[in-house]
């Protein structure tokens, strides 16, 4: 014997409005919840030095993010070392970020990589979530031939981690 169940049109359309009023509901609530806490960093930002380096930062939702440097193609701190993007991660901790970064450095006359740097920052969003300010560290690892430089997840860079500065980034909005 074969049975079969009527199913009422008023309690499906009663089930999906819940269900679409739950739906709703619950992205105003986490969407709340993030702005409050200022959890919006993914973008692109401009970067300001002290001494006049600059930069441009995308950072994506996935926490990776891409830095390109004002100084990648030549300049100080050595002039000659030419410098690839810092390419890197980032995460929220409590109320600021962290991120961690690498790039590769390169002889200026014959191209040939010759070190790895590293730029670890630690920044807060300003109110208003348009600025963030932060420090930054950087660590260096020396490349003994152009083929073979150290792994710097695996080996303790070559000098000591020293501090690098502060910085301040805006954000770039479409006017």
């Amino acid at each position: 014997m074969t049975r079969t169940r009527v199913i009422d049109g008023a309690a499906v359309a009663a089930a999906t409005a819940l269900l679409l009023i739950a739906t709703v509901a619950g992205g105003r609530v986490v969407g709340a919840e993030s702005q409050s806490h200022g959890a919006v960093l993914s973008g692109t930002w401009l970067g300001t030095f002290p001494g006049g380096l600059s930069s441009i930062s995308t950072y994506n939702q996935d926490g990776t993010f891409v830095t390109m440097r004002s100084h990648e193609f030549g300049g100080s701190p050595r002039p000659g070392t030419l410098r690839s993007s810092l390419r890197g991660s980032w995460r929220q901790a409590g109320r600021h970020f962290e991120s961690v970064g690498f790039s590769f450095n390169h002889d200026g006359e014959t191209g040939e990589a010759i070190g790895i740097t590293r730029i670890r920052t630690v920044f807060a969003l300003d109110h208003g979530f348009e600025t963030f300010s932060g420090e930054f560290w950087v660590a260096q690892w020396i490349c003994p031939t152009s083929l073979s430089c150290p792994d710097p997840l695996e080996v303790d860079p070559d000098v000591p981690e020293f501090y690098g500065s502060t910085f301040v980034s805006r954000r770039v909005r479409v006017r």
